[in-house]
């Protein structure tokens, strides 16, 4: 994130945006990949309810709280964490995602089939906000389009459980 925002703006943002939100985890829509080795390799969900406000639309759905440890960047963690929302999204009737992108995710999100909407700023406290970029994905062949692109089979999601049992973080961890 140095390379998109100011030392100071992330000295004051990163205590605060690292924390985990205690409804998403408790929602079962938000998944962990832990390496053999029990490290935690990622993370990432999503909610009906925007961010922010709380509000529901019916078919929209909002990729929350990604993330990828740096020893774990470019393996497809991330890729198979998204491939896991997708298969909830498509279970429980979401035909468009929504997600706030901080600066540095944009190319992430854009291989995976986002589009930029539009910029924004992300208010964190009162005092504080995260310049950020409104992405949404609107997927032309469901999750299949998805697997094809990056190359997938539809088995990854047999290691996923479909209830949260965890008692860490959220639905139990997926290994890597």
């Amino acid at each position: 994130m140095a390379g998109h925002y100011e030392p100071a703006l992330l000295a004051a943002l990163l205590p605060l945006i690292t924390v985990a939100n205690p409804r998403l985890l408790a929602s079962g829509r938000h998944y962990v990949a832990v390496t053999g080795t029990g490290e935690i390799a990622g993370c990432g969900g999503w909610s009906h309810e925007r961010p922010g406000t709380g509000e529901i639309e019916p078919g929209l759905g909002h990729i929350r709280h990604f993330g990828t440890h740096p020893g774990w960047t470019g393996r497809g963690i991330g890729r198979a964490l998204l491939e896991r929302c997708l298969h909830d999204n498509e279970r429980e009737g979401v035909t468009c995602l929504e997600c706030y992108a901080n600066l540095n995710a944009e190319g992430f999100y854009r291989a995976l089939g986002f589009a930029p909407v539009q910029p924004v700023r992300v208010s964190i406290t009162p005092q504080l906000a995260m310049p950020a970029l409104l992405m949404r994905r609107v997927p032309n062949n469901g999750v299949q389009e998805l697997l094809t692109r990056v190359g997938h089979g539809a088995a990854c999601s047999a290691s996923w459980p479909a209830s949260p049992n965890s008692t860490t973080c959220a639905s139990s961890p997926w290994r890597v």
